[in-house]
């Protein structure tokens, strides 16, 4: 279940969506003949997402614009997915991002997903160049940054600093037919 709300206000477009979604499952109903690790298994209960985004379009360089994007993430579940649970990336997060398209062949992109809980970020930069009707070219780099924590004297690495070796570099060209 969901539903969304968008409206513009001062030339910003304001966006709200939210769902909620549940699990209801009971493993100890109809399961008595099976083992008690299958008979406890423990599914995530109800989730619920909330996104809050702002869309605005400001001038630029030489007379041309640019649009941006800063968009607040929320999920809060009935069953906690814990510290390492790659489910669990972003759930808490903040984006902001960037399109300049000075012309219709050349378009940058930046974008920034910092993530609140685990305190780590996702960055992505990309260059894309139409070369011709069917041919284009793109470079991306993405870095994905996360910490590994200390809890009760324990090191405990979080999904981010799980994947913070993942970063990459690409260079692309594609052909439609």
């Amino acid at each position: 279940t969901g539903g969304g709300l968008s409206f513009t206000l001062f030339d910003t477009i304001i966006r709200f969506e939210t769902a909620y979604k549940t699990t209801n499952y009971d493993p100890s109903v109809g399961n008595e003949g099976l083992p008690a690790v299958v008979r406890t298994v423990v599914l995530p209960g109800y989730t619920w997402e909330s996104v809050l985004g702002f869309e605005r379009t400001f001038p630029f360089l030489f007379g041309d614009s640019i649009m941006t994007l800063l968009q607040f993430t929320y999920v809060k579940y009935e069953v906690d997915p814990g510290n390492t649970s790659l489910s669990s990336i972003f759930d808490r997060a903040v984006l902001a991002g960037a399109l300049y398209t000075p012309n219709e062949n050349l378009s940058i992109t930046a974008s920034l997903l910092y993530d609140i809980e685990h305190t780590g970020f996702l960055t992505q930069w990309n260059v894309g160049y139409q070369i011709t009707q069917h041919l284009s070219t793109s470079f991306k780099v993405n870095i994905l940054e996360g910490k590994t924590i200390s809890v009760n004297d324990k090191d405990s690495i979080t999904p981010l600093g799980t994947y913070r070796r993942n970063d990459s570099v690409s260079v692309g060209m594609k052909y439609q037919f």
